[in-house]
């Protein structure tokens, strides 16, 4: 939900910036370009900085990294991370379980995802959006 959000936030602040009208040049189009690569260079000097995921920690078996992660990301007290770290743990298994394409074709419900997103994504391709 967060990333559709997010995405679409952008598109309508890349379309405002992108207007004609807004910078008043034609010459003045390599600025939308600068300020992209100035939030990227942003970004990217402050990854570092950031822990890794509780998901990615525990599943390198590093539970003592994903508590400190859990409490950076989600700010909860300590009572409640044995619980989270439960909760991933059991989401980690139970994604485990690996499905060919040929079983994913066999499964109605998997078939219907599928043939949704391949429409969806034909879709997306033939009106220009992607």
């Amino acid at each position: 939900m967060m990333t559709g959000t997010n995405v679409q936030f952008g598109t309508v602040v890349g379309a405002i910036i992108a207007m004609p009208s807004l910078f008043g040049q034609l010459s003045l189009w390599w600025h939308i370009y600068l300020l992209e690569l100035v939030i990227l260079l942003v970004v990217l000097a402050a990854l570092p900085f950031m822990p890794e995921s509780p998901g990615y920690l525990m599943s390198c078996n590093n539970d003592s990294e994903a508590r400190k992660s859990i409490k950076f990301f989600w700010n909860c007290p300590d009572d409640e991370i044995d619980s989270l770290l439960l909760e991933i743990k059991a989401n980690m298994k139970q994604s485990a379980a690996s499905m060919s394409l040929l079983d994913v074709w066999k499964n109605r419900t998997t078939r219907r995802g599928a043939i949704v997103g391949i429409v969806v994504c034909f879709a997306m391709a033939f009106t220009g959006i992607a």
